[in-house]
Parts: structure tokens; C-alpha cells; sequence
């Protein structure tokens, strides 16, 4: 013990200093830590782009717009019961998620996954063409410009130019038919700069004003658990729906006579003012009358692709006394989401 105690005095200069130094690393480190945390990154500029977008469609003249006539859809929460109908799946191929909606009793007859998050790929579409209805009438016309030029590569397009004008109807129905991309991305710089002629909107600018369009909307049809940042419905990392919010729109787009019909179409040729003629075979295979897939009560709707959705498929059928929408994602290839699909149908019909 002595000889500790007279170490320590003959090193207690030392003792101190090191003690001061481990104190002062230890404030400098509690410093250095809080600043960090009080540090917010700022957002990416994409995000601040969308912010601003959503903004601009807080702007009351967009409520001044002429709207068709509201339809009676019903945004309450659906009634989900997973898997619980006497709908038999266990032999089908691979799906992500999937389901069986009633118009006629407004539930669901068969759920899977109904609440899981899933890219929409082109079923985004028929928010795009809902949303455009509202803001714009059926018979205006609209010109392709340079926003074709941010169309990705490998889309489908329904092979619009510079320069090409048609009525939005026939727009939505390149939409619809051959999905065109292009198609899509016309219809929303056209409706965004037509909403907001002060705004002097570049391409992506009214893109991003048109998605904040799209937005609101979905969310006034009751889908909550949905975000949109393409018109065509591109693969983007924020960029997701699910089963559930896809019946909702599925059945605002039923209930507007323009996009029930457009969505029944098997093939359809159109003009631009110019004459130039468009002629669009619906890629929806239920629809073709010659295909391996034809079902005679099918009326619609629409099919999406991409790397991050899979195969997808939203259909609606037609019996005397009811009309059923289905709908599959996630599937390996476009047979398996026609398969999937006819076989639960066919355990109803």
C-alpha cells in the first residue's frame, strides 16, 4: 500500500493531466453528437419538386374547372375477410396479393394480402385517366411535345409524335389499350398547364403538379395507403399501392360511363386532327375474342407490368345479377395473372 500511495504522489502531475484530457474528450464528444442530431438533412431535390407541386394544387382555381357530375362511390373501408369464401387458390400459380370484390354487396368474396404495399406499374393509369376526366372534358384536344422525350425506354407506347393532337378521350384510350406511356405523360403536362395557365410550368414541373393532382384525388376515393409520383407508372422507390386501394379505384373508374367503356374496348382506331391514324389492340387478353384467355363476361379493365410489380391484372366481370372486380399482382408472367384470374373467377361465375 505504501508503496502505491508514493507512486501516486510521484505521479500525480501526470495523473491529473490525463484525467483533465479524458474530461474534455468526453464534453467534446457529447458536443460533437448533439450537433449531429440537431442537424436535418436537407430533402432531395426531386422530393422538393413534389412538395411544390402539391402546393400549386392547393390553388383554388382548380376547383373553379368544370367537373363531370360526381359519381356515387362509396370511400368507406371495405369489408375484408382474408382468404374466408370458398374460393380454392392453393393450386395456383405464384401471386403477391390478391382479391374478389362484390359491386352488387360492396365486400369483399376472397382477400390475400389485400394491405400489402406493391409497385401499381401501368394500373396507374387508370388514376391518371380518373384524375384527368375531372380537370379537363373528354373532347379536348391536347398536343404531344418534348415530355415524350422523358418516356422511359422499353415502355409501352401507343406511339404518339411531337406534335400529334387528339381529344383526351382518345388519349385515354392509348392509355388504356396499349398503355402507352406516352399517351400518359401527354395527358398529364397538358391537364396540369391547362389547370394552371399562370404557373408557366416546364415538363417536369407539370408532371410533378399533375402526380399532386393524382394525390389528392386518390385519397378522396379512399385509397390512404397509396402514393403516385408517374403518371405511367414507372418503377419509383416511393411509388407503391395495394390490393385494397386499387378495388377503390377500380370501382370510382366503373361508375364513370367514359372509362367503363373504354375499358371493355378489345382494339380501337382513332385520329389525330391532322388525320394520322392510330388503331390500338387492347392488351388486356380477356378481351380478345380469339386469345386463350377470352371470358365473354369479362368488360375490363387493365393490366401493368414492370420489374418491381411483376405481372398485374385488374379485371371486372358481368353476370345478370352482379359485376366483380378482380384483381392479382405480383405474379411471375402474364399467363399466371390470367390463370389466377380465370380460376378464382370461375368458382363464382
Amino acid at each position: 500500500m505504501t508503496k502505491i500511495t508514493d507512486w501516486i504522489k510521484e505521479h500525480r502531475k501526470l495523473l491529473l493531466i490525463t484525467l483533465i484530457a479524458i474530461l474534455f474528450a468526453d464534453i467534446l464528444l457529447i458536443v460533437i453528437f448533439s450537433s449531429k442530431s440537431d442537424d436535418k438533412p436537407e430533402p432531395k431535390a426531386a422530393e422538393k419538386e413534389y412538395r411544390a407541386a402539391a402546393e400549386i394544387t392547393e390553388v383554388t382555381s382548380v376547383a373553379e374547372v368544370s367537373q363531370p357530375a360526381e359519381q356515387n362511390v362509396n370511400t368507406e373501408p371495405k369489408n375484408v375477410s382474408e382468404k374466408k369464401s370458398g374460393i380454392d387458390t392453393d393450386y395456383l400459380p405464384y401471386c403477391k396479393a390478391s382479391a374478389v370484390y362484390s359491386l352488387k354487396k360492396g365486400e369483399f368474396l376472397y382477400s390475400n394480402n389485400i394491405n400489402e404495399e406493391t409497385a401499381p406499374a401501368s394500373l396507374t393509369k387508370l388514376l391518371t385517366a380518373s384524375v384527368a376526366l375531372k380537370y379537363a372534358d373528354a373532347d379536348d384536344v391536347f398536343t404531344a411535345g418534348s415530355e415524350l422525350a422523358y418516356v422511359n425506354e422499353n415502355s409501352s407506347l401507343a406511339g404518339l409524335a411531337v406534335g400529334d393532337s387528339l381529344t383526351l378521350r382518345d388519349l385515354i384510350t392509348g392509355m388504356f389499350l396499349a398503355s402507352g406511356n406516352d399517351a400518359a405523360r401527354t395527358v398529364a403536362v397538358n391537364v396540369a398547364r391547362m389547370n394552371f395557365p399562370d404557373a408557366d410550368l416546364n415538363d417536369v414541373e407539370a408532371v410533378n403538379c399533375f402526380c399532386g393532382l393524382m394525390e389528392q384525388f386518390a385519397k378522396s376515393i379512399g385509397m390512404e395507403n397509396s402514393n403516385f409520383v408517374s403518371p405511367d407508372g414507372w418503377d419509383k422507390y416511393d411509388q407503391y399501392t395495394t390490393v385494397s386501394d386499387l378495388i377503390k379505384l377500380t370501382e370510382y373508374v366503373m361508375s364513370v360511363p367514359e372509362l367503363r367503356d373504354i375499358v371493355a374496348m378489345p382494339q380501337k382506331t382513332v385520329y389525330s386532327t391532322a388525320g394520322k391514324v392510330f388503331t390500338w389492340q387492347n392488351s388486356n387478353q380477356l378481351l380478345d375474342i380469339n386469345g386463350n384467355y377470352y371470358c365473354e363476361n369479362a368488360i375490363g379493365v387493365k393490366t401493368g407490368t414492370t420489374q418491381n410489380a411483376g405481372s398485374c391484372l385488374i379485371s371486372a366481370f358481368e353476370t345478370d345479377d352482379d359485376t366483380y372486380i378482380s384483381v392479382v399482382v405480383g405474379c411471375n408472367t402474364d399467363n399466371d395473372r390470367y390463370d389466377y384470374t380465370l380460376n378464382m373467377i370461375y368458382q363464382i361465375l
